[in-house]
Formats: structure tokens, C-alpha cells, sequence
């Protein structure tokens, strides 16, 4: 393994303590299967297979007859990647420390629950998900293989869409038009665009 693989695989070790971390001590005090509509369970899914999946492609190459290798760019298109993954996790980090008390990591109200509409929640509804894809997708570019790039991104897309569907219903119920308005002047994921 080089340089980039060293650096890929430290990466996802920050990337991982802090996950952990959060699953453990990050939920909400009164958890609600009902609110969650197992959206947590969907997105860590969908999260731990497809990175079990492309380690195993890009590690086995044989397993899908060695196709996906990205060796045009090889290895800028990996740094690249590593520095796509630095960013989502410093947006992850900074959405999370912006909602402070009102993260959890089960779709849940809390106590004194407010609307965040400071930082990058101003223009961004969802950015610790998006935070999250930019993590995996630049993932997918250090593992230089289009077909790991392709299994990281795409599950966690679909699965991160569902849990933003469930978590803006809980929002829309408990908030109303206070959180539709502020629905209206932002976007989910990418400012100006999604």
C-alpha cells in the first residue's frame, strides 16, 4: 500500500471516532420509532455495506474481474479524493457543532428545538448529510475505481433522501409554516440547486 492508501485509510479512521462517537452519545433522550421511521437504521446500512463493498473491490479486484480501475488520473485523482474527503468532513463537523445540543442521531425533537437558520444552515437544510456524501463520494475517487465509487455514492444517496423526507415531516409537524417558509428559502443539499 503507498502514500495514498495510507492517507485514505487514515482519513477514514478521523472520519470514523467521530461517527462512533456520535451514534453512542448522540441520541435523543426519548427515541420514536414512529418519527424515525427506521431512517437511521437505512443510512447506517447503506452506509457500512457499500464501504465494505468498495474496500472489497478495490482490495480484491478479482471479485468483479478487476473492472472499475480508474488509472487514468492515478494517483492525482486519488489526492483529490482525499481532499474531497477532508472537505464533507469538515462540513459534517461544522453543521454538527452549529446545531450543538439539537443533533441527534434519531430523527427526534428535543427540548427548547429551534430552527438553525445561521452559518451554512442559511443556505443548506440538510449540510451534515451533505457533509456525509461529500465523505464517501471523495472516498470513492481515493479508491480510484469507478465501480466503488458508484456503490459508495449511490445507497447512501438513496437512503440519505429518505431520511431527509422523514426528518422534514417530523420538522413540517412540529414547526409548520415557521419551517416550511424557511424550506422555501433554502435548499437540501446544494445551495442554489437541490
Amino acid at each position: 500500500m503507498g502514500v495514498l492508501g495510507y492517507l485514505t485509510v487514515a482519513l477514514c479512521i478521523v472520519w470514523a471516532i467521530p461517527e462512533f462517537g456520535n451514534i453512542m452519545r448522540r441520541r435523543s433522550k426519548e427515541p420514536s420509532p414512529a418519527k424515525d421511521k427506521r431512517s437511521l437504521l437505512a443510512v447506517m446500512v447503506a452506509n457500512y455495506v457499500s464501504i465494505a463493498v468498495a474496500v472489497v473491490i478495490k482490495l480484491v479486484p478479482e471479485v468483479v474481474g478487476g473492472v472499475g480501475r480508474i488509472s487514468f488520473l492515478s494517483p492525482l485523482g486519488g489526492y483529490f479524493g482525499c481532499l474531497v474527503m477532508v472537505f464533507g468532513m469538515v462540513v459534517r463537523w461544522r453543521a454538527v457543532a452549529t446545531l450543538n445540543k439539537q443533533f441527534t442521531v434519531d430523527v427526534s425533537i428535543v427540548e427548547g428545538h429551534q430552527i438553525i437558520d445561521k452559518g451554512i444552515y442559511a443556505t443548506i437544510r440538510h449540510p451534515a448529510y451533505l457533509g456525509t456524501l461529500l465523505t464517501l463520494l471523495g472516498l470513492g475517487l481515493a479508491l480510484e475505481n469507478w465501480l466503488s465509487l458508484l456503490i459508495l455514492f449511490t445507497p447512501t444517496f438513496a437512503a440519505t433522501l429518505y431520511r431527509i423526507s422523514v426528518e422534514e415531516k417530523v420538522l413540517v409537524d412540529h414547526f409548520g409554516p415557521a419551517y416550511e417558509g424557511y424550506m422555501k428559502r433554502t435548499k437540501r443539499l446544494i445551495p442554489g440547486v437541490f
